[in-house]
């Protein structure tokens, strides 16, 4: 009996809700509470290539030589081993048959880039090329702005270009004089004509004027940036982002600002100043961020889309004293 009194209550409790209907009215003219306007505002990650390769601009991979990728494994990146011969990581000889292509860890460009490409050629016309990120996007009628620090066992020239996969089409070139035995900086500037067809599978390659032993490292190739900045971040992707016009900008953010290990995390004090200074930093998603992308980048970041900037750091209470003094910023605005 008591069963059967259960079930007959909750068959009307639930007829009676079918019969009665909730209505919300929502009467946006009269609105009776104040929101912060600071409350949307943006935070992003490096995951996945999405500062290396997407919004920080630079078009190569490895710069610095510092990931390396087993022989075959296409772009699998690993610190060697595996049971394969490992290699560094998006750089090959153009021609395979004709040198030998290494990592050289005996004489350094500087205290931050410890190692080297090493290449040695046994023809003429052998160089190295760099596969970017899934390719290297060519447009029409665009100038690119790179460089990158060379040395040989003789004085020689060379030449820098980009070109198709294949070999057969040359989108643009540059020439490199005066090429020694001791570390020099290069920049260059390669410029499509208008007639070019757009693709996103070309690739740099560097070519020295005579077989030989060559060194090169710290190399870098960025298109136009938005607000024309150097060595700047993506023009249609700070477009979006400066269209939704965010009240804040938190950076870093995630997995990414602790590392997975404490020696790996984001350690704004080595991310300012010349890039190539820099000594960059494992990324816990398994490739080295160069941090190219560093603390002034993410200023400029901030004031080109008109936020506010919303820095993070794993640091203890000495380090967020330091930042308050540098940046005069209320310790609310950290997080730590």
């Amino acid at each position: 009996m008591k069963n059967k009194f259960l079930l007959f209550a909750l068959g009307c409790m639930f007829a009676t809700g079918a019969m009665a209907q909730t209505k919300l009215t929502l009467q946006l003219d009269k609105a009776e509470k104040t929101v912060s306007p600071l409350l949307y505002g943006l935070m992003t990650e490096e995951i996945n290539y999405s500062y290396e390769g997407g919004l920080y601009a630079q078009l190569l991979g490895n710069p610095a030589v510092i990931d390396m990728a087993n022989q075959g494994q296409g772009r699998g990146q690993n610190r060697g081993g595996g049971g394969m011969r490992p290699r560094p990581a998006h750089w090959e000889l153009t021609d395979s048959t004709a040198g030998r292509l290494t990592v050289d860890r005996t004489n350094a460009m500087n205290k931050a880039t410890p190692q080297s490409l090493s290449f040695n050629t046994n023809a003429d016309g052998v160089g190295v090329k760099n596969d970017g990120f899934w390719g290297i996007p060519i447009r029409p009628l665009t100038t690119y702005k790179g460089s990158v620090w060379l040395r040989a066992e003789s004085g020689t020239d060379a030449q820098v270009c980009l070109r198709s996969k294949d070999g057969k089409t040359v989108y643009a070139s540059a020439d490199l004089k005066g090429i020694g035995t001791s570390w020099k900086k290069f920049e260059y500037t390669l410029t499509t004509a208008k007639d070019v067809t757009p693709t996103k599978d070309a690739e740099w390659v560097l070519v020295p004027s005579k077989k030989g032993q060559y060194w090169l490292t710290r190399s870098t190739l960025f298109p136009p940036c938005f607000n024309n900045r150097e060595k700047g971040l993506r023009a249609d992707l700070m477009q979006m982002m400066k269209d939704m016009n965010p009240k804040f900008l938190r950076f870093p953010g995630g997995n990414y600002l602790e590392g997975n290990l404490f020696k790996e995390r984001f350690d704004w004090k080595k991310m300012i100043g010349d890039p190539d200074e820099r000594p960059g930093h494992a990324c816990p998603w398994g490739y080295t961020s160069t941090d190219g992308m560093g603390l002034l980048e993410f200023l400029e970041w901030a004031e080109d889309v008109g936020s506010l900037q919303a820095m993070c750091c794993e640091a203890t209470m000495w380090w967020v004293l330091i930042w308050n003094h540098l940046f005069r910023m209320p310790s609310t605005r950290l997080n730590t």
